[in-house]
């Protein structure tokens, strides 16, 4: 039974999804799901770490945030 939080990290791109999907197995987690595209564009992947908590990694081409904080959902 997984814990009843997820964190989630989003990175500014697909690559980074896979870079931070391999570190962390590389330090003991577990793959929940591999880094995959999405069907609204996006990649995305989960491993749970050695406590159990899931961690998703997303790159979403149309989430930004400005340098003013602005955060922007839609596209570009």
């Amino acid at each position: 039974l997984a814990p009843p939080i997820s964190l989630g990290h989003n990175t500014s791109s697909a690559e980074g999804v896979e870079r931070l999907y391999a570190a962390a197995l590389a330090a003991g987690a577990t793959s929940v799901s591999e880094p995959t595209v999405r069907e609204w564009g996006g990649t995305s992947a989960c491993v749970a770490d050695p406590d159990g908590f899931r961690w998703d990694f997303v790159h979403n081409p149309n989430f930004r945030v400005d340098p003013d904080g602005m955060v922007h959902l839609g596209e570009a």
